[in-house]
């Protein structure tokens, strides 16, 4: 079994996020931005809204949590 951590590679200052981009970002994810709209995780990575109606579609949230943790 192989097991990689792309963490410690080192990626170059042009594709991190700046401090501004990871608040926005962190932002999405926060209790804050999602009881404001009214919109609950579902276990696929969506948020939904109080009708049932995706509004991130599915695996959005997985993809902002390994945006934050990699870049």
């Amino acid at each position: 079994i192989d097991i990689y951590d792309y963490k410690s590679t080192g990626l170059g200052s042009e594709h991190k996020l700046s401090n501004q981009e990871r608040r926005a970002l962190e932002y999405l994810l926060s209790n804050s931005f999602q009881s404001k709209w009214k919109l609950t995780p579902t276990d696929y990575g969506e948020l939904i809204d109080e009708n049932k109606h995706a509004v991130f579609k599915a695996a959005t949230l997985d993809a902002i949590k390994k945006a934050l943790d990699f870049l």
